[in-house]
């Protein structure tokens, strides 16, 4: 890719299909800073044939969009001479590094980055050091298929053995791009993989608890789909906070007792001000009589000043932001 930097013409870069849309909050977070400074990054652009216009967009969107909102005829670009699957791939990490994140989002973008990445990179026999650690991660061969390139591959031993190969191939080279654990992008691959878009509207019904968990949702790849509905209904109508608690459910097993303290925090999540207004109303009387004796009613009053304020970015269950 060339380092030189050229003011290139907004109307001679074709923006085409994105792999996420336009951030209008961004967009106007930009515009300020554009306004006071300039465009310090430069967006990445390609040359193509046959387009509309010479020049097709890799990344810089939002700048571009940002520009143009100011009267700007020109932004500075960076020319890459890369093909269009480097492309791909280039304008995914751009995407992959960007801020919060839900998993279902996250997994799709690794799955389309393994895509890219297959493309540039043939399906290789299998049988060296990193193959053998695939094998012993356990990791499924269908996530990493081979398509149209297992020609030269005369059995299914060969055709796994080429998958887990990709596998840890591709797994280290994403942690090294987008700082995911190789367990992580396995895992995403599998949710993308096994979770149907028709049941992503189910999923973001349930506690956030399950849908901003990477674990969680894992969890629920291993189910078939008919029983991830069933699931993800009565984790939804119950507000369990656990994928395991919602099979048994869906199984008929024994109920788990609702979280009361999620219940509440479901509940006051979805009051106007003057409702929660009301309810510390009702519960002022309770607040001053446990605040003069809490022996008396029988509650143990507990107050970690030092711990730390939790914030809604989307984690898993290890941690890791979403």
């Amino acid at each position: 890719m060339s380092g030189k930097i050229e003011q290139i013409a907004i109307t001679s870069i074709e923006i085409g299909t994105r792999i996420r849309g336009l951030g209008r909050h961004q967009v106007e977070v930009l515009k300020e800073t554009i306004a006071r400074q300039g465009i310090l990054q430069p967006v990445t652009i390609r040359r193509q044939r046959g387009g509309n216009r010479p020049f097709r967009l890799i990344s810089g969107w939002h700048r571009i969009a940002a520009a143009e909102a100011l009267g700007h005829q020109e932004v500075p670009a960076v020319v890459a001479d890369v093909t269009a699957a480097q492309a791909g791939l280039m304008e995914v990490d751009e995407n992959l590094g960007q801020g919060q994140m839900f998993p279902i989002d996250k997994a799709a973008l690794v799955a389309a980055r393994l895509s890219h990445w297959q493309a540039i990179h043939p399906a290789r026999r299998g049988g060296d050091r990193k193959s053998a650690e695939a094998r012993k991660s356990k990791v499924p061969s269908w996530h990493f298929d081979i398509p149209e390139q297992n020609q030269g591959f005369t059995s299914d031993k060969k055709i796994r053995a080429a998958a887990e190969q990709v596998a840890a191939d591709f797994g280290e080279a994403t942690a090294a791009a987008v700082g995911l654990s190789r367990r992580h992008v396995y895992r995403l691959l599998a949710i993308h993989r096994r979770l149907r878009p028709n049941i992503h509207e189910l999923i973001y019904s349930t506690p956030p608890k399950i849908y901003t968990s990477i674990n969680q949702l894992y969890r629920l790849s291993k189910e078939t789909p008919d029983i991830q509905a069933l699931v993800l209904a009565a984790c939804r109508d119950k507000q369990l906070t656990t994928v395991s608690a919602g099979v048994r459910v869906a199984m008929g097993r024994a109920v788990p007792r609702p979280d009361p303290m999620m219940r509440f925090e479901t509940l006051w999540a979805s009051m106007t001000r003057k409702q929660r207004a009301k309810v510390l109303a009702r519960l002022k009387p309770e607040f001053l009589e446990w605040e003069k004796n809490p022996n008396k009613a029988g509650l143990e009053v507990v107050v970690d000043n030092d711990a730390p304020l939790e914030d809604d970015t989307p984690r898993d269950d290890d941690g890791v932001q979403g």
